[in-house]
């Protein structure tokens, strides 16, 4: 038995965390390599805290420290600290998910924990594919990378506004792809991979394949957008 702030509660154990307090479906990449390692994480925070949003806060400060050492040229630590950014996502969602089993998350904390999740990929996140492409390529390439993101927001969000999250999200991807165990399309998690082994390989050619990939989802929203309609 633990107690933390007033609070009783059993820590569970990495696989009862992955079990339990991790969603049903992800991608390929994200459930044998990020979800494996993650309840890991989460069960070493649940000794210190239950606040989802005190974890949501590290992913900003990985993101900046991201962008420091790429800065000082240290490529390999900027790539492994995308790639933790991803892990730490995913252990503030089950910590979050924990933490409903033994009190009610209450607006604010909703509210900040969505707004966490925007600055980082939204303004942070992005920041670091334009200067990957600036420091391995050039300012044009740098523009290109980080408007093709923005690009494929954008579309996401005009779908989610004109047509039902259930027609566009998943009965969308059944028709392109079928019932899958995995979720499948271009995600974040392609996106910061791609990043990731732009920095590890010191390679611009990564970022080119995420220009390339962003643009596909950006044509195929927009068709099948309009024929819906």
């Amino acid at each position: 038995m633990f107690i933390l702030l007033n609070m009783k509660y059993e820590i569970p154990s990495p696989r009862e965390i992955r079990k339990s307090f991790q969603k049903s479906k992800y991608s390929f990449i994200e459930y044998h390599i990020h979800r494996r390692i993650s309840p890991y994480f989460t069960w070493f925070f649940l000794h210190f805290t239950i606040i989802a949003e005190l974890i949501a806060l590290l992913t900003p400060l990985i993101d900046l420290i991201t962008l420091y050492s790429m800065s000082n040229g240290n490529f390999i630590l900027a790539a492994i600290l995308t790639q933790m950014h991803i892990i730490l996502d995913s252990s503030d969602g089950e910590i979050a998910r924990f933490r409903k089993t033994i009190v009610k998350r209450t607006e604010s904390q909703e509210s900040f924990g969505g707004f966490a999740d925007s600055i980082v990929g939204m303004i942070i996140f992005p920041f670091i594919i334009f200067y990957t492409g600036f420091i391995f390529g050039n300012l044009i390439i740098g523009l290109i990378s980080i408007g093709a993101f923005y690009l494929m927001v954008f579309s996401s969000a005009y779908a989610k506004v004109y047509f039902p999250k259930s027609e566009i999200g998943a009965k969308l991807r059944e028709k392109a792809f079928g019932k899958r165990k995995y979720k499948w399309g271009f995600n974040s998690i392609i996106q910061k991979s791609l990043v990731t082994l732009a920095l590890l390989f010191q390679s611009i050619i990564f970022l080119w394949i995420f220009v390339a990939g962003a643009s596909v989802v950006i044509v195929m929203r927009i068709y099948l957008l309009y024929k819906q309609k």
